[in-house]
Protein backbone atom coordinates (compact mmCIF):
# COMPACT_ATOMS: atom_id res chain seq x y z
CA UNK A 1 0.00 0.00 0.00
CA UNK A 2 1.33 3.43 -0.94
CA UNK A 3 1.91 5.99 1.78
CA UNK A 4 0.01 9.25 1.57
CA UNK A 5 2.11 12.37 1.18
CA UNK A 6 0.89 15.49 2.91
CA UNK A 7 2.65 18.17 0.89
CA UNK A 8 1.04 21.42 -0.09
CA UNK A 9 3.24 23.17 -2.61
CA UNK A 10 2.23 25.83 -5.07
CA UNK A 11 4.13 25.74 -8.34
CA UNK A 12 3.14 26.59 -11.89
CA UNK A 13 3.70 24.73 -15.14
CA UNK A 14 6.96 26.52 -15.99
CA UNK A 15 8.46 25.83 -12.55
CA UNK A 16 7.38 22.19 -12.68
CA UNK A 17 8.86 21.56 -16.13
CA UNK A 18 12.08 23.37 -15.21
CA UNK A 19 12.52 21.31 -12.07
CA UNK A 20 11.83 18.03 -13.88
CA UNK A 21 14.41 18.89 -16.55
CA UNK A 22 17.02 19.89 -13.93
CA UNK A 23 16.70 16.53 -12.16
CA UNK A 24 17.11 14.61 -15.40
CA UNK A 25 13.61 14.00 -16.78
CA UNK A 26 13.31 14.26 -20.56
CA UNK A 27 10.36 15.48 -22.61
CA UNK A 28 8.87 12.44 -24.32
CA UNK A 29 5.71 14.09 -25.68
CA UNK A 30 4.87 12.73 -29.10
CA UNK A 31 1.87 14.77 -30.20
CA UNK A 32 0.20 18.10 -29.62
CA UNK A 33 -2.15 17.17 -26.83
CA UNK A 34 -3.36 18.69 -23.61
CA UNK A 35 -0.34 17.62 -21.58
CA UNK A 36 3.43 17.15 -21.63
CA UNK A 37 4.90 13.74 -20.89
CA UNK A 38 8.27 13.45 -19.11
CA UNK A 39 10.29 10.25 -18.84
CA UNK A 40 12.63 9.76 -15.87
CA UNK A 41 16.39 9.19 -16.17
CA UNK A 42 17.67 5.62 -16.26
CA UNK A 43 18.65 5.52 -12.56
CA UNK A 44 15.03 6.25 -11.58
CA UNK A 45 13.49 4.10 -14.32
CA UNK A 46 14.95 0.91 -12.81
CA UNK A 47 13.29 1.65 -9.42
CA UNK A 48 9.74 1.94 -10.81
CA UNK A 49 7.54 -0.91 -9.68
CA UNK A 50 5.55 -2.94 -12.22
CA UNK A 51 2.11 -1.52 -12.81
CA UNK A 52 3.19 2.06 -12.10
CA UNK A 53 3.50 4.63 -14.90
CA UNK A 54 7.01 5.23 -16.16
CA UNK A 55 6.39 8.91 -16.89
CA UNK A 56 5.06 12.12 -15.34
CA UNK A 57 2.25 14.05 -17.02
CA UNK A 58 2.16 17.86 -16.75
CA UNK A 59 -0.95 19.64 -18.09
CA UNK A 60 -0.33 22.35 -20.67
CA UNK A 61 -2.46 25.01 -18.99
CA UNK A 62 -0.49 27.60 -17.02
CA UNK A 63 -2.20 27.20 -13.64
CA UNK A 64 -1.62 23.72 -12.28
CA UNK A 65 -4.31 22.25 -10.08
CA UNK A 66 -2.65 18.85 -9.87
CA UNK A 67 0.46 19.67 -7.85
CA UNK A 68 -0.44 17.04 -5.26
CA UNK A 69 -0.76 14.37 -7.96
CA UNK A 70 2.60 15.29 -9.52
CA UNK A 71 4.27 15.06 -6.11
CA UNK A 72 2.54 11.70 -5.49
CA UNK A 73 3.78 10.31 -8.82
CA UNK A 74 7.31 11.47 -8.08
CA UNK A 75 7.13 9.80 -4.66
CA UNK A 76 6.00 6.52 -6.22
CA UNK A 77 8.89 6.68 -8.69
CA UNK A 78 11.75 7.59 -6.40
CA UNK A 79 10.50 8.03 -2.87
CA UNK A 80 11.19 10.90 -0.52
CA UNK A 81 14.61 11.58 -2.10
CA UNK A 82 13.13 12.35 -5.53
CA UNK A 83 10.41 14.58 -4.06
CA UNK A 84 13.00 16.57 -2.09
CA UNK A 85 15.18 16.92 -5.17
CA UNK A 86 12.20 18.16 -7.21
CA UNK A 87 11.23 20.71 -4.53
CA UNK A 88 14.82 21.97 -4.21
CA UNK A 89 14.95 22.60 -7.97
CA UNK A 90 11.67 24.52 -8.22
Amino acid sequence: MTEKINYTFNFNQKQCIGSLKRIGFGDSSKRRGRHFKFAPPANIMVKILPGKPSFIIVPKHKELKVQRLIIQELYEMGGEELVKLFIENL
